[in-house]
């Protein structure tokens, strides 16, 4: 077969490839919409998954962060207890402290005691010796009592005794001691003295009981040193501060029973008020006149006596019923001799010119102190007023009078140089020895608010005898009717749980306690009249039973004053350094700032980098102690050291942190240039006396 070639004429493929090109550019957009819709629905779906996810993302952080805000408050709540706990804590820090010093004199009492004993030991084996060879020296002795006691005209003292021998009560000890042992009751008489000895004694004694019987008609409460009417006692010379009851005065030898009572083998209770240490004594005559000196002018502050026979140690301590509280230690072994006193009550009545009532006294400041009278608040009390004499002259000072206000039972050695009123105390055990004289002092405001002498200014401003003032204060402290300024406490709950469990009906809305206390606390002279007598109510109430008392601790006078504050509606406005218009208390506030008293109870203590201490000074170790005779002599202390920042000054440990910088040992210097000050200003020898030994007939 032939192939044939077809022909195809020009212009037919041209024609084809245009219909071609013309169906395609037809088609083109509709292929271009087909992949767009493909990938916009493609993005479309991602969009949507990824949007379903992000909105479970969401609702888990929701729930998260609900979880988060509920922790937050659950973590709210463990902060605030841990604040309360925080306060807590450094109460019961400053609890120890005391705890820890109380424990100490336990142990070296102790240890004391221990060394007596084993002594003791080593005179057991000839015990049956000594019975003999006393019996002997009772029957020989006893005869001799009977002839002297004959031959003077007067009976002789059947007791173991000492006698008050003038009106002062000056105790010396008797011409005859007599003990008693637990296997053998007679008695046996230690020391007899000479013939002329018992006469010139008994011609003192006459000659005090005449004294005596003339001028105990009519007396006022006075020290016997100065005049009542002389100028220059602070006290006497202000017919506003004295007492104008009358009394008698039980002083002399008939009146007051000094009978020693001692026993041997036998060591009684009793809060230590001088150490056996600093007080040896040649026998136990003289340990008991040691402790009857102690209560010379009705001062009851030694009720027992404890002498060891063989270390010639003399325990001189105070227990409130001493005759009825058993012996701490008794039988053959024991070395002790011991006695007590049948002390007479010291309780004298006071009366003053009573208060109006009025309320428009002038616009001034009158600052009152309270005290016990004790040994250790004296010392105190002396710089605190010689602070305030040099501060209250600065011109135009509201500081317009001062009074040291006294609940003990009897007048005390600085009712001459410091303007006193004395009240009776609510606790008669603290004229010798108690754990808690605070406890007296909200009744003694109540009482002296109840004087005329109360009327003075129309405003109030309470001190601590620790407390020093180095200016006049600001006349803002000087606040309407209805507010008072007081010293914010850190360690002070504002609902303390056991006063709000006992008093809830003062808590009702939410109310709240002033987290202060009542020194220094500026109260105007009407609203403390509403306050002070709630404060002793409450104070009375809190004080028991023990399970309340160990709760509230030292602070619970503290306490009843806030609680009486809100009870009585008067809003206490508070601030603390370097703010307060108050009080600073160094070196726990780096500055003064605003106050015009300073604090001196933390005691500092200053070391350099290397940990060397460099300086200290703590009000409990002053002088001589808590626990000195006294009056106590007041010496200037030195300066703490220049600052220098190279030596790296640093506290003790207790503060957080240590370091020292140049304002805050300043404050401290501040302190003891105007505790020198003061002590430059005060006489050696406390205002009234010729003597130390006079003015501590008087303590």
């Amino acid at each position: 077969m032939a192939y044939t070639r077809r022909y195809a004429p020009p212009g037919a493929s041209a024609s084809s490839a245009s219909r071609a090109a013309r169906s395609l550019t037809t088609r083109l957009p509709f292929l271009i919409i087909v992949v767009i819709a493909f990938f916009l629905s493609r993005a479309v779906v991602g969009a949507i998954g990824r949007a379903g996810t992000r909105a479970l993302e969401l609702d888990r952080a929701s729930e998260a962060l609900s979880a988060y805000k509920e922790r937050a408050r659950e973590l709210e709540g463990e902060l605030k207890k841990l604040s309360e706990l925080r306060v807590e804590l450094e109460t019961h820090k400053r609890e120890a402290t005391e705890t820890k010093k109380t424990l100490e004199r336990v142990r070296d009492e102790k240890e004391a005691a221990e060394k007596a004993a084993k002594d003791a030991q080593k005179e057991v084996t000839t015990l049956t010796e000594v019975r003999e060879e006393r019996t002997l020296v009772a029957e020989a002795a006893d005869e001799a009592v009977k002839l002297t006691a004959s031959a003077l005209g007067r009976k002789s003292n059947e007791s173991m005794g000492t006698t008050v021998s003038d009106g002062r009560a000056s105790i010396s000890r008797a011409n005859t001691l007599r003990t008693t042992s637990d296997s053998d009751e007679d008695a046996e008489v230690v020391d007899v003295v000479e013939e002329e000895e018992n006469k010139e004694e008994d011609a003192r004694t006459e000659t005090a009981f005449e004294r005596d019987t003339e001028t105990s008609s009519e007396v006022v409460d006075a020290a016997p040193s100065v005049d009542a009417s002389s100028k220059d006692s602070a006290t006497y010379s202000d017919p506003l501060l004295i007492n104008i009851a009358k009394a008698s005065a039980a002083s002399s030898a008939a009146d007051v029973d000094m009978t020693c009572n001692g026993k041997k083998n036998t060591e009684l209770w009793g809060s230590v008020v001088k150490s056996g240490d600093r007080n040896e004594q040649p026998d136990a005559g003289a340990c008991c006149d040691s402790c009857a000196q102690m209560n010379a002018n009705g001062a009851n502050r030694c009720s027992t006596w404890v002498y060891g026979e063989q270390n010639k140690q003399c325990w001189l301590k105070y227990e409130e019923n001493p005759e009825k509280s058993k012996p701490a230690n008794s039988g053959v072994g024991v070395q002790w001799t011991s006695g007590y006193f049948k002390l007479p009550s010291n309780i004298q009545e006071v009366k003053y010119k009573p208060a109006t009532g009025k309320t428009d006294m002038p616009k001034c400041l009158h600052t009152i102190m309270t005290s016990n009278g004790n040994v250790y608040m004296n010392w105190q009390s002396r710089v605190m007023y010689a602070s305030y004499l040099r501060h209250a002259k600065e011109p135009g000072s509201i500081m317009k009078a001062f009074t040291r206000i006294l609940h003990k039972g009897r007048a005390d050695e600085l009712m001459h140089e410091i303007p006193t009123i004395r009240f009776n105390p609510v606790q008669t055990k603290c004229d010798g020895w108690c754990d808690y004289p605070v406890a007296d002092r909200s009744q003694a405001v109540t009482d002296w608010l109840q004087t005329a002498d109360s009327e003075r200014c129309s405003h109030i401003v309470m001190v601590e005898t620790d407390h020093i003032i180095v200016k006049s204060p600001s006349p803002e402290i000087l606040l309407p009717v209805g507010q008072a300024m007081g010293f914010k406490f850190g360690y002070m709950s504002p609902t303390q749980r056991t006063i709000k469990r006992l008093y809830p009906q003062y808590f009702e809305g939410g109310a709240k306690m002033p987290p202060t206390g009542n020194a220094p606390s500026v109260v105007n002279t009407v609203d403390l009249r509403k306050i002070a007598p709630l404060w002793a109510k409450f104070v009375n109430e809190t004080e028991q039973p023990e399970a309340v008392r160990k709760d509230l601790g030292w602070v619970r006078d503290m306490y009843a004053y806030d609680l009486a504050a809100l009870a009585s509606g008067v809003e206490h406005k508070l601030d603390i350094s370097p703010n307060s218009l108050l009080m600073a208390q160094p070196p726990a506030d780096t500055e003064l700032g605003n106050a015009y008293i300073l604090h001196y109870t933390w005691g500092p203590e200053i070391y350099d980098k290397e940990n060397k201490l460099l300086w200290k000074f703590d009000k409990r170790s002053y002088g001589d102690g808590q626990f000195g005779e006294g009056p106590a002599v007041l010496k200037e202390i030195p300066l703490p050291p220049e600052w220098d920042e190279s030596t790296g000054l640093q506290l003790q440990d207790f503060f957080q942190p240590r370091g020292l910088n140049e304002k805050r040992l300043g404050l401290i210097r501040t302190l003891i240039e105007e505790f020198n000050f003061a002590v430059r200003s005060l006489p050696e020898v406390p205002k009234g006396y010729a003597t130390m030994e006079e003015a501590r007939a008087d303590v």
